[in-house]
């Protein structure tokens, strides 16, 4: 969606680079999560590089047959399916796919306290909420945003992350006179302090599978909330 102001041939031209740096590396295999990844590495692999392991991450509303297609889509260049979710799982056995099941996880590491604290947090009377993740249109940030203008003027609402939608989000938040009560930090690599500052994890996802959000959420104590 942000591709338009780009000279003509740039996305071959990139992808070609990615290509060519994938064919020369050593290893077992090229693992691909998203589409633009796996595009790459489909095609080093078909041009002489390591083969393909896919990792497949669907979301809750996918049906039998949103399963059929993707790994009728993926398979071609695959030797190997990754599979988060226990029924995608389920359903590549059920298409005699090679397949494993790698449930999700997260590394607590990154989620410890920091020695000094660096945040402003917002008035200690109000009800903080939280919400994590990257700003686009699948994570729901618009829906909270707009359920906050609802609610009380004691709660507030912190956005950790970056994203396509931030310039919309913020236009968004300035036309309901939310700016007081609504703050973006951006990107954050201290996200274990941001968690221990919340009252309340918010997800409000249009769709999501297995969220880390959540559940790195609920290995620091904090309680969530998600659609």
């Amino acid at each position: 969606a942000d591709d338009d102001h780009l000279p003509p041939g740039w996305r071959f031209s990139t992808l070609a680079r990615r290509v060519e740096k994938l064919r020369g590396l050593k290893g077992t295999a090229l693992v691909a999560h998203d589409d633009a990844s796996h595009e790459a590495a489909a095609l080093a692999g078909a041009s002489g590089g390591l083969p393909v392991v896919r990792i497949i991450h669907t979301a809750f509303d996918w049906t039998p047959e949103d399963h059929r297609r993707a790994f009728h889509i993926y398979n071609t260049a695959t030797r190997f399916f990754l599979c988060v979710e226990e029924r995608t799982f389920l359903q590549a056995k059920r298409l005699r796919l090679p397949a494993a099941r790698m449930p999700q996880a997260i590394d607590l590491r990154r989620l410890r306290p920091f020695k000094t604290p660096k945040l402003k947090p917002h008035p200690q009377k109000s009800v903080n909420l939280l919400f994590v993740g990257r700003l686009e249109w699948a994570k729901g940030a618009d829906v909270l945003i707009r359920a906050l203008a609802l609610l009380s003027r004691d709660i507030r609402l912190d956005m950790v992350g970056d994203g396509p939608e931030w310039p919309t989000l913020q236009n968004l938040s300035e036309r309901l006179k939310l700016t007081p009560r609504l703050r973006f930090r951006g990107y954050r690599s201290d996200v274990g302090l941001w968690y221990r500052s919340a009252d309340l994890v918010v997800l409000p996802s249009r769709s999501e599978g297995v969220s880390l959000v959540m559940l790195e959420a609920l290995a620091v104590g904090v309680p969530v909330v998600a659609t």
